[in-house]
């Protein structure tokens, strides 16, 4: 089971979250998108969130995923241990115009919006999956495969939403 506990959704003050678990031929990968408006923060650095759950982590840095831009997107990366158990984690940032793993660089687009707009939206995006038996190969493969699929993807939802919410009386 994947969920969130209700002093996190607390926390993250969140305007939506979603939080699915796929699978596929017996490998799970988890997606957590964290949704806010007009907030100039948004989620933080899912690295606290393990440590404080006892995990052991490990910086990796950063992974290049292909979002079809011609640039890519590139993520933070990271892996969690903790009971013997290896989970490979990625996840950014993106708001209108800008997919991104710095944070900083995603906080300030998210000030210009609102400055100049008197409104604003991001998200952040998180993907994991377990290594199993250790294998951070196959886990990396599984990881790089789903993030490239939801980065392409999410920016045509987000401005779908947008343009319906932009369009009501």
């Amino acid at each position: 089971a994947y969920s969130f506990e209700a002093a996190v959704v607390e926390e993250l003050r969140a305007d939506d979250m979603l939080s699915r678990r796929y699978e596929n031929a017996g490998q799970t990968v988890w997606l957590c998108v964290v949704y806010h408006q007009n907030k100039r923060y948004g989620a933080h650095d899912p690295q606290l969130c393990y440590d404080s759950q006892g995990f052991v982590v490990e910086a990796e840095g950063r992974a290049r995923v292909d979002d079809s831009t011609r640039a890519g997107l590139d993520v933070s990366t990271f892996v969690a241990e903790r009971q013997k158990q290896r989970r490979l984690v990625w996840y950014w940032w993106t708001t209108d115009g800008l997919s991104t793993a710095d944070a900083n660089a995603f906080r300030n687009r998210m000030a210009v919006l609102g400055a100049l707009e008197n409104r604003s939206w991001g998200a952040f995006v998180r993907i994991e999956t377990v290594a199993q038996d250790g294998d951070m190969v196959a886990a990396r493969a599984r990881v790089a495969d789903f993030s490239r699929r939801v980065a392409r993807v999410l920016p045509h939802v987000f401005a779908t939403a947008l343009e319906r919410s932009q369009a009501r009386p």
